[in-house]
């Protein structure tokens, strides 16, 4: 007998169509990656369309899917029903092809989601009433008479997810219940209390200060560290460069 090889366990990232923002899901597959199970990340990039997504699965036979979608929760609904019903189509549900499918994205549309695929939703303190553009008990009752969309995806996260909870996912450990969390509503003491637990940062923005040099936004990222009111900055170029950059790269499309 040969030497026995370890199985690679492909990880496929990307943020659906048209969203931009792939730092939670591409930091996710480079979190997996660096479990040291063997996970290895593919990353598909931004505005990645579900023929493109399907076509990459079928490639790449990953074990995970980990999708984004940042912009809120309008439109999630067509996204999720088009990838739920193409991904039947061709044999690439999660009950026949084992795949485990993951979801990220703002509370609003993580709740969408779990309507629509017959998990709880969870309470919605924080996010403004003209953020929410679906009724979740409807689109619950509407979702569960349609094939394949129960537990869809294995894990459906937002803001307020644990770095237990992904782990548990990881690792597919069985979630144990702990005594629930009382997390404080003031975001000084939300932030001391996540570095405690948790030990990761809560605070991300972006900075680009318009102008002939990148010299101002250097200064003022320097003034937000010195500061220590920051714990990541993002630095990008526009939409288009966001949407298009990664295709480049990979020789898919040329800008």
């Amino acid at each position: 007998m040969g030497k026995q090889v370890n199985k690679k366990r492909r990880v496929l990232a990307g943020s659906m169509e048209p969203c931009v923002h792939t730092l939670g899901t591409e930091k996710f597959a480079e979190w997996l990656e660096d479990l040291g199970v063997n996970y290895v990340a593919v990353k598909l990039g931004p505005a990645v369309a579900i023929d493109e997504l399907l076509n990459k699965v079928q490639e790449s036979h990953p074990e995970i899917v980990a999708i984004s979608y940042r912009l809120g929760d309008l439109h999630v609904d067509e996204i999720v029903s088009q990838l739920v019903e193409k991904a039947l189509k061709r044999g690439l549900g999660p009950k026949i092809s084992g795949i485990r499918y993951a979801f990220g994205g703002t509370r609003p549309a993580a709740n969408l989601v779990r309507a629509m695929t017959g998990q709880k939703v969870e309470p919605d303190k924080f996010s403004p009433t003209e953020d929410r553009h679906f009724d979740l008990e409807a689109i619950a009752k509407e979702c569960a008479k349609k094939e394949g969309f129960k537990d869809f995806f294995e894990i459906i996260v937002d803001d307020y997810v644990t770095m237990e909870e992904l782990g548990q996912f990881a690792k597919r450990t069985p979630a144990v219940k702990h005594k629930e969390l009382t997390w404080s509503d003031e975001l000084l003491e939300r932030i001391k209390q996540v570095r405690k637990r948790e030990n990761r940062p809560i605070l991300r923005a972006h900075i680009g200060i318009a102008s002939e040099s990148i010299e101002p936004t250097i200064r003022g990222v320097e003034e937000l560290s010195d500061a220590e009111c920051l714990e990541i900055v993002s630095l990008a170029p526009d939409q288009s460069s966001q949407a298009f950059l990664a295709k480049f790269v990979r020789g898919d499309e040329d800008p």
